[in-house]
């Protein structure tokens, strides 16, 4: 019995350690006005960016945040008081670098993506969650820092929220592990040509992220050339692709795919005339039919 009261009364404590920690970090987030001073933003202006935002899943949240104006600064702060988890581990010195030490376009990248993004049990298995964090964000940093990579994922940012709410660490990994040609395009030719409507209707939007531009990464670079050349000599076409309708030409073989890209343009000049419904979905459909329908 005295054992079981030690275990609760440890438990207790615990408990109690974890909510004054929660509070304390709640305490540290500035008030509309304080962020609207190291925004530069008016204090009505700085309260409707959070409060649009209030609703969304975090993720979603930041980045309409991030898009409304909030600085860095306030970004981290507003993250701190979403995530308990990250409100102590996110040190002054983690906070510092950020915002002094690191290239501001890859450290609002790092905060949107990484942070925002972080499993929730994160913290568990790390010994000194301050240590593991500086450590997982530096690496992220030279991954992306440098290559202009980080201005093309706040693009992203900024012109398809819908598609970078799911991009998170791995995502990141992935498209630092590329030679930047293959990275360019993948950004370019996949992200920012997905569907308005693009994740509707599918369960783990990150997870299919990642596999698609897999799929894409791993293609035969043959069929990353006649689809460039095809983009180039049919802008008809171009204009109508999209990031579903690549993923597809690049899932199957690199036989089929190279011989779909050839049908594709073969298409007459009055193509769209047969698109009943919009071009987009007419190639969609055109590129099942091409491919046998296993590569969707």
């Amino acid at each position: 019995r005295s054992s079981a009261t030690t275990g609760q009364t440890l438990l207790a404590a615990a408990k109690q350690q974890e909510q004054e920690a929660e509070a304390a970090a709640a305490a540290a987030v500035p008030s509309y006005s304080e962020a609207a001073a190291l925004d530069g933003l008016d204090a009505v202006t700085a309260k409707a960016a959070v409060t649009a935002a209030s609703r969304m899943p975090l993720p979603a949240k930041m980045i309409q945040a991030w898009r409304s104006g909030l600085c860095l600064s306030s970004c981290i702060k507003l993250l701190q008081s979403q995530r308990p988890d990250l409100a102590v581990a996110l040190n002054d010195r983690i906070k510092g670098w950020l915002c002094q030490d690191c290239d501001r376009s890859t450290a609002e990248c790092l905060v949107l993506f990484v942070l925002t993004n972080l499993r929730r049990d994160w913290h568990m298995t790390a010994k000194s969650p301050g240590a593991f964090l500086m450590g997982l964000l530096q690496h992220r940093a030279a991954l992306i820092g440098g290559s202009g990579m980080s201005r093309k994922l706040l693009e992203v940012a900024r012109n398809f929220p819908n598609v970078a709410v799911y991009i998170d660490s791995d995502v990141l990994q992935e498209l630092g592990d590329m030679d930047s040609s293959l990275r360019s395009f993948i950004m370019d030719e996949y992200m920012c040509k997905q569907r308005h409507d693009w994740p509707e209707g599918l369960k783990f939007p990150s997870q299919c992220l990642l596999s698609c531009m897999r799929s894409i990464r791993y293609a035969d670079p043959a069929v990353h050339k006649a689809y460039i050349n095809l983009m180039e000599s049919r802008p008809d076409l171009g204009k109508a692709m999209n990031g579903v309708i690549l993923y597809g030409l690049c899932k199957c073989d690199a036989g089929t795919g190279l011989a779909a890209v050839k049908r594709l343009s073969e298409l007459p000049a009055d193509w769209t005339s047969a698109a009943r419904v919009n071009a987009s979905a007419f190639l969609y459909q055109k590129v099942q039919e091409l491919c046998g329908g296993h590569c969707y």
